[in-house]
């Protein structure tokens, strides 16, 4: 049998080792955050009547991001107040205020068979009771 004779050399390489670990993680999880909130994301736009209109020409997603500029918010919390009052068991408003975006989520697993047109129904449907209003 043999044993592993711990010696000052060995010692130091595993304190390198150890020392590289925080610094790896770190870059890591660096990447891993920059490329969740540099999701490339589908736009949807909301209609001069105040529908909002998924886009037919991509795949359907579950967020999507939608311009709130031309919208005049006096604070961040009216932002934040006026998207978290909007939504349905089907869906779902956030505001980004540091963008003046908002980001629309759908509850696909609600509707797994529904295709965007029938996304877009409802939508409208539910925006002409509550359209958007600037």
């Amino acid at each position: 049998m043999q044993y592993y004779k711990c010696t000052k050399h060995n010692r130091m390489d595993a304190n390198r080792t150890f020392n590289i670990i925080p610094i790896v993680l770190t870059i890591s999880l660096a990447i891993l955050f920059s490329s969740l909130s540099a999701q490339d994301y589908a736009y949807a736009k909301i209609s001069e009547k105040g529908v909002l209109n998924l886009p037919t020409e991509k795949k359907l997603s579950d967020a999507y991001l939608i311009d709130m500029s031309s919208y005049s918010f006096k604070s961040d919390d009216e932002m934040i107040r006026y998207m978290n009052e909007r939504g349905s068991d089907l869906y779902m408003m956030r505001a980004r205020t540091s963008s003046k975006q908002a980001v629309l989520v759908l509850m696909l697993s609600e509707k797994p068979d529904w295709k965007i047109e029938q996304w877009n129904n409802y939508l409208k449907m539910e925006c002409e009771t509550q359209p958007f209003r600037k």
